[in-house]
């Protein structure tokens, strides 16, 4: 749960839109309820959609959350 509540502060600011997927099951990638429901353990394969003004910058970060959280 602390690495969804990480993601959410990083997207804080962000006005566009982000979907995160695994497999079949996509979510909202600001709703923490909906980031619970991806059911993602350690080593998960997701699928993050962003899109929307500085959506680069946002991947970049959470690329980067990603990485130094395991």
């Amino acid at each position: 749960m602390l690495l969804c509540t990480r993601l959410i502060e990083q997207i804080a600011d962000f006005t566009g839109r982000i979907t995160i997927s695994n497999g079949a099951i996509s979510v909202d990638g600001r709703s923490m309820i909906d980031l619970l429901q991806l059911a993602a353990v350690s080593g998960t394969v997701l699928t993050i959609e962003i899109s929307g003004r500085d959506a680069g910058q946002l991947m970049q970060r959470i690329e980067r959350l990603m990485t130094t959280s395991n």
